[in-house]
């Protein structure tokens, strides 16, 4: 590639948005093959912040959300200008270039990709179900919210399992209806004890645990959020 492949990008982390803008260069591995905005697997419903049965009715379901999305992520841009061709220009010109390419990526990106700390809706920024954290959810309806998300995403579904917003610990919250597990083991997180959320598929029901480094498999019935946390491993 040379060097002025950075200029499509203004030195803006170049490496990092070549390979994981849509169309980039991960587009074609089986890294982002797989990619889907929720999962069900059994009767446990998989998704980064949150589903609501507005969701699934707004947008189709889960399946059109994840086919939109994967045609999202599979589409490239075409700047205007070549980078060779910006090497003549000025600074302003290359910024302006790495501008529009970021912004032509934003027009076309699904609505329920999108969102912010502000933007409750979208599936990938709701908080709903797991804001405070290790507590039951400061939004009184959350409850409802998820019994009637599971109902809508149908096939035997009966928990929600996301992340997002790091807990102290794995635990579950609405009645078991929803897990969160994100644990913030990353050290520019909370830099954590990782922990698993293990499901075990039954004929009839499932069982539930979570597995912790010195702890073993814990039943999930002991982490109903608001329980006291385990004292670390040793």
């Amino acid at each position: 590639w040379g060097g002025e492949w950075r200029l499509d990008y203004a030195g803006n982390q170049p490496a990092r948005w070549r390979a994981m803008e849509p169309g980039g260069a991960l587009s074609s591995f089986d890294f982002l093959t797989n990619f889907v905005l929720g999962a069900q697997v059994g009767r446990s419903v998989f998704v980064h912040g949150g589903l609501t049965a507005e969701h699934l009715r707004s947008y189709g379901g889960l399946a059109a959300m994840n086919a939109e999305a994967r045609r999202w992520f599979d589409t490239g841009y075409t700047p205007p200008i070549k980078a060779t061709d910006k090497v003549k220009g000025n600074p302003e010109d290359v910024v302006k270039c790495a501008q529009n390419r970021a912004r032509s990526h934003n027009a076309n990106m699904p609505e329920f990709l999108g969102g912010g700390p502000k933007d409750k809706a979208s599936p990938v920024w709701m908080r709903d179900y797991s804001s405070p954290a290790d507590l039951p959810p400061s939004n009184a309806t959350a409850s409802s919210m998820a019994a009637s998300a599971l109902s809508a995403v149908g096939n035997g579904a009966v928990r929600m399992v996301v992340g997002h917003t790091p807990q102290r610990r794995i635990n579950s919250a609405c009645g078991g209806r929803v897990w969160r597990i994100d644990v913030g083991m990353s050290k520019g997180v909370m830099n954590n004890m990782p922990e698993v959320l293990e499901i075990v598929h039954g004929e009839e029901e499932d069982e539930v645990y979570v597995i912790r480094p010195g702890r073993g498999r814990i039943d999930g019935a002991e982490r109903r959020c608001g329980g006291p946390l385990e004292p670390p491993p040793g």
